[in-house]
């Protein structure tokens, strides 16, 4: 993944060199630095300059000319990309487009939400990142988001216009279709995803030994140069069982994580300060990720395949199930779609980056826009059936094992990963031990001090995110570290 920050200018400002620098340098997990700049006509006040950051030349194309300065980071580098046929296509998969010309600039960011675009605007400029962090250091609070599918469109003479996706519908469902029918059709499309990984890439696989992770490694190993599966775990979790089992069953090397009291602690500041919040829930999810994709950097692996995204496609929750046994298979097809709509800044982005951090690339298979389409039109009973075991999830499931995971893996019963690679629990007794006189913190109030903890280290960090929550007499030596790499400067201690 690349990084981008960028400044479009309405009237003078003198430091807007040093302002872009500050935001350039919050992005520097994502690579070198290039700079690029389009001036709207001699001797004009209006003016852009943009700061590209990858870690390989190419990574972003870049069409600079005296007329336009255009720049697209897409997971596609095809001949349709450079000639500007298929840009603002809601089917672009993991594609950001940014396009400044005599008329203003215009930002396009892929339906699938994976590329994020962050802006803030001012009386002078609009400023915009592919990080909120970045805009933060201007500093800017009022941080907007520009929604998949969306295209932010700004006048030179400040006017902003947010282009709505015309063709961004819930799919009609699909009554009628059969349980052969529609696998076949979700294998085609899955597969098709996976033509957007270079056959010389190395992939590092997030690997929780379920299926939706599973089914991305066999897949995975069919298309990449090397596979190497990493799963990031607590000693005595579900997963450190789980995954070493499943990567046995299909025959894939992997690596195990281990992650305990010390290694959380001192990853806290740099996973809040990465996905850009600190709420536990969040944390504890992006946790593993962090940590396997350092590992992943370690070893030479430039990307990571997630499996993220089955459990909203298909209904892989608890709450799914039961809302089918109450309100029934609309009310499950409604509430799918609604968390599709919000998966990308709720999940997606969380995990690119967590991922990110470590300047890998990462690949979501799963929401490739053309199998998220089949599977939104899919009906509830294909998904859910309250009288099987496992009863969620069902259709992906039979996905999976057509496509050659064994039933073993397709077919057990998963938690959530917070809870299945001990993550959740691990975060609780190590807050209790780093907190003084936590020890006698209640049952009932540990959630409240551990998000306590988190709200502490994120306001140590002067991130505008959380609550004003504080922790006193807690051990801040990590997040120390991580400022002085950062250049902050703690207010007080």
């Amino acid at each position: 993944m690349s990084g981008v920050a960028g400044i479009v200018l309405f009237k003078p400002v003198s430091d807007a060199e040093s302002i872009l620098q500050r935001m350039s340098n919050a992005l520097r997990h994502r690579g070198d630095e290039s700079r690029h700049q389009f001036i709207h006509s001699e001797n004009s006040m209006w003016r852009a300059i943009v700061s590209i950051r990858a870690l390989e030349q190419n990574a972003i194309l870049v069409d600079s000319s005296p007329n336009h300065l255009h720049i697209v980071d897409s997971a596609s580098h095809s001949e349709g990309f450079q000639k500007n046929e298929h840009l603002w296509d809601l089917n672009t998969y993991n594609t950001l487009v940014i396009q400044i010309n005599s008329d203003g600039l215009r930002i396009f960011r892929s339906s699938d939400g994976i590329c994020g675009l962050y802006y803030a605007q001012t009386e002078s400029a609009i400023f915009f990142a592919s990080e909120k962090k970045s805009i933060w250091t201007i500093p800017q609070d009022n941080v907007k988001l520009l929604e998949p599918g969306c295209t932010l469109s700004v006048a030179w003479d400040g006017k902003k216009d947010i282009i709505q996706p015309l063709g961004l519908e819930r799919p009609k469902i699909d009554e009628n279709i059969d349980k052969v029918t529609a696998i076949k059709i979700l294998e085609k499309a899955l597969v098709s995803s996976f033509n957007y990984l270079s056959p010389d890439r190395k992939c590092a696989v997030l690997f929780s030994g379920g299926v939706d992770s599973a089914l991305a490694a066999q897949l995975a190993r069919k298309y990449c140069k090397e596979t190497l599966l990493i799963s990031a775990v607590c000693e005595g979790s579900h997963d450190e069982v789980a995954a070493v089992r499943a990567a046995e069953l299909i025959g894939s090397r992997n690596i195990m994580v281990k992650i305990d009291a010390d290694v959380l602690w001192n990853a806290l500041p740099y996973v809040i300060y990465s996905i850009e919040t600190c709420k536990s829930m969040h944390v504890e999810i992006a946790l593993p990720f962090f940590l396997a994709a350092e590992v992943a950097k370690q070893r030479g692996f430039s990307l990571i395949v997630s499996g993220q995204g089955p459990d909203e496609l298909f209904a892989g929750y608890a709450r799914h199930e039961r809302l089918m046994k109450e309100k029934g298979s609309k009310a499950v097809e409604d509430g799918l779609w609604n968390e599709i709509l919000l998966t990308h800044e709720i999940n997606i982005q969380r995990d690119a980056r967590a991922i990110a951090a470590h300047g890998l690339d990462v690949f979501f298979p799963y929401l490739y826009p053309p199998f998220v389409k089949i599977a939104m039109s899919l009906p509830a009973t294909l998904k859910v059936d309250l009288f099987g075991v496992p009863s969620r999830k069902t259709i992906f499931r039979e996905l999976a094992k057509h496509l050659g995971v064994p039933s073993e893996i397709t077919m057990a019963p998963k938690r959530a990963t917070q809870y299945s690679s001990g993550i959740s629990r691990l975060l609780y007794s190590t807050v209790i031990e780093r907190v003084e006189g936590a020890e006698k913190t209640s049952k009932r109030e540990i959630p409240q001090l551990v998000q306590d903890a988190l709200d502490t280290i994120a306001n140590y960090l002067q991130m505008p995110i959380g609550t004003k929550g504080y922790v006193a007499n807690i051990d801040l030596e990590a997040t120390r570290k991580l400022m002085k790499r950062l250049g902050i400067s703690a207010s007080s201690d």
